[in-house]
C-alpha cells in the first residue's frame, strides 16, 4: 500500500469530506452603544414609575387631595372655604386637560416598556432591539415636547387661580394681611415659574441624549455591527473541499 505526499497547494488535501462549519468571530459591542442602552433602560424605568404615578393622580388625585386635606384641616372656616374652593378650581382645570393627560400618560407607559426592551435587546446586539430602540427615541422626542407643551398651558391656566385664592386663604391667617398675601402670591407664582423652568431644563436634557442616541444608532458603523452580527448568527459553511 502506498501514499502519496500531501500537497500543500491542493485545496482539498484530505480527500471528498463535507463541508465544515466555521464558525465567525464574535461581535464586540461599542462602549458608546453600551452607554446608551443604560441610559435607555434607566430612562424607561423612570418613564414606567413616573406613568404608574400620573395614571394614580389621574384615578385617586382629587379623593386624595380631599382626603388629606381633611387631616390637616384648619380651624378658620374662612380659610377652609376658601381652600376648598382653590382646589376645586384647579380640579377643574384638570378635568379640561384630562383626554390629553391619559394620552400622554399611556403613551408614557408604552415608550417606557419600549425603551427597557429595545435597550435589552441592543445591549445583546440583537436587530430587532436597535429597531425597536431607534423608534422609541424617535416617539419620545415628540412625547417631551407636547408634554412640555402641555405642561405649560396647564402652568398659565394655574396662575390666575392661585393668584386670587391664595389670596383669599391667607385672610384669616396670622400675618395675612395686604403684604403677607402679596408675598404669598409673589411666592406661588415664582414657584410655578421655576417648575417650569426645571421641567423645560430636564427635557432639554433628555433631547440632548435623545439626539445623539438616533444619530449613534442610525450611524453606518452601528449598521455595519448589527448586519455582521446578524450574518455571523447563522454558521458559515467553509470553502467546499474537493
Amino acid at each position: 500500500m502506498s501514499t502519496s505526499p500531501i500537497n500543500p497547494y491542493d485545496p482539498n488535501p484530505f480527500g471528498d469530506t463535507q463541508a465544515a462549519l466555521v464558525p465567525a468571530m464574535p461581535a464586540i459591542r461599542p462602549g458608546g452603544l453600551t452607554a446608551i442602552c443604560v441610559i435607555a433602560i434607566v430612562l424607561g424605568a423612570m418613564g414606567f414609575m413616573s406613568s404608574g404615578m400620573n395614571g394614580l393622580n389621574l384615578l385617586f388625585g382629587k379623593q386624595l387631595q380631599e382626603m388629606v386635606a381633611g387631616i390637616g384641616g384648619m380651624q378658620n372656616k374662612k380659610m377652609m372655604k376658601a381652600q376648598e374652593e382653590m382646589y376645586d378650581a384647579i380640579w377643574e382645570i384638570n378635568d379640561r386637560f384630562i383626554v390629553p393627560s391619559v394620552f400622554l400618560a399611556s403613551s408614557q407607559f408604552a415608550l417606557a416598556i419600549a425603551l427597557m426592551f429595545g435597550g435589552l435587546k441592543t445591549l445583546k446586539l440583537r436587530a430587532i432591539g436597535r429597531k425597536v430602540l431607534l423608534i422609541a427615541v424617535s416617539l419620545v422626542v415628540v412625547f417631551e415636547l407636547v408634554q412640555l407643551g402641555l405642561f405649560a398651558m396647564i402652568q398659565l391656566e394655574m396662575m390666575p387661580v392661585m393668584d386670587v385664592y391664595m389670596s383669599r386663604v391667607l385672610e384669616g391667617a396670622p400675618g395675612g394681611g395686604p403684604g403677607g398675601q402679596k408675598a404669598a402670591q409673589t411666592i406661588a407664582k415664582f414657584s410655578m415659574i421655576a417648575g417650569f423652568i426645571m421641567q423645560a431644563g430636564w427635557m432639554l436634557v433628555k433631547l440632548i441624549f435623545l439626539g445623539l442616541a438616533i444619530w449613534y444608532l442610525r450611524s453606518q458603523r452601528i449598521r455595519l455591527l448589527f448586519q455582521d452580527k446578524a450574518s455571523s448568527d447563522q454558521p458559515q459553511p467553509a470553502a467546499e473541499l474537493t
